[in-house]
């Protein structure tokens, strides 16, 4: 349970408290009252409505039953496995789980919203069995309902097949292409970057960096009607492929990153339109990446992939590391393929490619 309450002329207290009942609410109003000299003026963080109900409830809601749940988790685990023979990798530990939450705002001026929410996350260890050096990482679904959540989601891509085709040639310079979690992990990264609050409209970007936040994207984890302040949510559109034209406001993308802390600016649903291009001939394709921040600016990709000849995969997996700077990654993002897909972490994406990179 989450509480606000305020003094009068004195500002603002915010706290939070598990557990249900009058003892949660006994707990939360002590608390407010000891935290009370310590409030943020800050009312402009908080709706307080018009007396209207903001009402973002999902129908028939049922979570899977644990049968439901073990059939999927060891098709999932199987379809994953029988991907990696012969790449040098292996499915370790794995779970999913199911969960439904239901959350209601009451505030002073009327405010009564209310947002019920089905989930469903799983998540598995990539290790390496000792043929390859790449590091063991975890492999993280979700979806709205399991129906949702492709049971071939640990599997690893089919034009892995053409690995053992001939070795690429690594060139000096050529396109990028990023895909699968690594695309999402990118877009969230150069999102919270250039898209801020301070950022400037106006900026050039590449034509497949077409992004927007939208809170009502059917495929989101999170968003809806109203934010966790009460604000009504809408579209924001951010990047129209050819420059910055929207940041992240305050009302209306003020989220909550748990029950016990205030809400705070951030993006909800990002999604980047796809533009249906062919896959690069050459270049590299890296399914895999961890971001270096070495400053605001100035990045380290360390990419997981392999080369790419004829518009496949070819060679072995390698690693790669690569120094960017985020304006300019997207202004050389000038195309995308493939769907556009969900992923854990809010962003649904195509494969994005990137031209002109300097692999040397």
């Amino acid at each position: 349970m989450a509480l606000r309450a305020r003094r009068r002329g004195e500002g603002y207290s915010f706290v939070a408290c598990s557990g249900g009942g009058r003892d949660a609410l006994d707990r939360a109003l002590s608390l407010s009252r000891q935290a009370l000299s310590q409030g943020t003026p800050e009312e402009e963080l908080w709706a307080t409505g018009t007396g209207e109900a903001l009402l973002d409830l999902e129908p028939g809601l049922v979570l899977p039953g644990l049968t439901e749940l073990a059939t999927w988790l060891n098709e999932a685990v199987a379809l994953g496995e029988k991907s990696m023979g012969g790449t040098g990798q292996v499915l370790g530990a794995a779970w999913v789980e199911a969960g439904l939450t239901v959350e209601t705002l009451v505030a002073e001026g009327g405010l009564l919203a209310a947002r019920s929410r089905g989930r469903v996350w799983a998540l598995a260890m990539v290790r390496n069995n000792g043929r390859t050096s790449l590091p063991e990482r975890p492999k993280v679904l979700a979806a709205r309902s399991l129906k949702e959540m492709a049971t071939d989601g640990w599997a690893i891509s089919k034009d892995r097949d053409a690995l053992r085709a001939a070795s690429g040639r690594a060139p000096d310079v050529g396109d990028l292409a990023i895909t699968g979690d690594a695309a999402a992990l990118l877009v969230a990264s150069l999102v919270n970057r250039l898209h801020g609050s301070g950022a400037m409209a106006g900026q050039t970007v590449g034509r497949a960096w077409r992004v927007r936040d939208d809170p009502w994207d059917p495929a989101g984890l999170a968003g809806g009607r109203f934010d966790d302040a009460g604000f009504p949510t809408s579209l924001l559109v951010l990047a129209d492929g050819s420059s910055v034209v929207g940041r992240l406001g305050l009302r209306g993308h003020l989220r909550r990153p748990s029950f016990r802390d205030l809400p705070t600016p951030m993006f909800t649903t990002l999604r980047v339109e796809g533009m249906n291009d062919p896959m690069p001939g050459g270049g590299f394709r890296a399914a895999g990446l961890r971001i270096h921040r070495l400053e605001a600016d100035r990045w380290i990709l360390d990419l997981e992939g392999s080369w790419i000849h004829r518009g496949r995969p070819a060679g072995g997996l390698e690693r790669l590391q690569l120094g960017v700077r985020p304006q300019d990654l997207v202004a050389r993002c000038t195309g995308s393929t493939g769907q556009a897909v969900g992923h854990a972490n809010g962003v649904v994406t195509p494969t994005l490619v990137f031209e002109g990179i300097r692999f040397d």
